[in-house]
């Protein structure tokens, strides 16, 4: 997830509530994602979890029209 799109998923800096987040480091974890961050304007390093949700997809036979 790049700057440009950390606030459209609600990812602020808990200390300045910064939303100009990088990112150091990823890697898998137990039930998902972990990624380690950095804020850009004051420095402060956060970690974030990823979970996978298994959703179940809609599916149609035939077409419509």
């Amino acid at each position: 997830m790049s700057e440009r799109t950390s606030h459209l998923y609600g990812l602020l800096c808990p200390c300045c509530t910064s939303s100009r987040l990088r990112t150091i480091e990823t890697r898998p974890a137990l039930n998902g994602i972990k990624r380690r961050r950095a804020c850009k304007d004051c420095g402060k390093r956060l970690t974030t979890m990823e979970a996978v949700r298994l959703a179940p997809i809609e599916t149609t036979s035939g077409r419509s029209g």
